[in-house]
């Protein structure tokens, strides 16, 4: 298995969920030229705007994309890295619906057996573990 198949599989299960739920998307393809560390989507609908960076499992966040998800946070944007974790616990799929306006009743549940994050999803303002941020 590649390296950076799990992250393309998260792409690809996140871009057939922005579609389902009529969410508009940005995803650069061939980032040759482009600024280091943007975020990998930039999704927006009735809810707002949102900014994810897609890790597969054994990602590591580098970091000039954490100085630009930091940037973008600062400037009160909602900016975040969705591990592949996140989408089958159903995080991801959450955060879409409330994207889409999707009442809170209809939406997935999160499930969290045994899933733990520290408070670096929330608060940025230190590096740990779990972002696996490389200096």
């Amino acid at each position: 298995m590649k390296e950076d198949e799990p992250r393309t599989g998260l792409l690809a299960v996140v871009r057939a969920e922005i579609l389902r739920l009529d969410l508009g998307c940005y995803h650069t393809g061939i980032s040759i030229g482009s600024d280091e560390g943007f975020p990998d989507l930039t999704i927006w609908g009735p809810g707002g705007l949102i900014f994810r960076e897609l890790k597969g499992t054994h990602g590591q966040l580098y970091v000039t994309q954490l100085d630009v998800i930091l940037g973008l946070r600062r400037a009160g944007q909602d900016a975040a890295v969705w591990w592949a974790e996140e989408w089958h616990i159903g995080l991801v799929r959450t955060e879409l619906e409330r994207l889409s306006g999707m009442p809170p009743r209809e939406r997935t549940p999160v499930f969290r057996p045994g899933f733990r994050r520290c408070g670096c999803h929330i608060d940025f303002d230190h590096t740990c573990n779990v972002w696996g941020a490389t200096r």
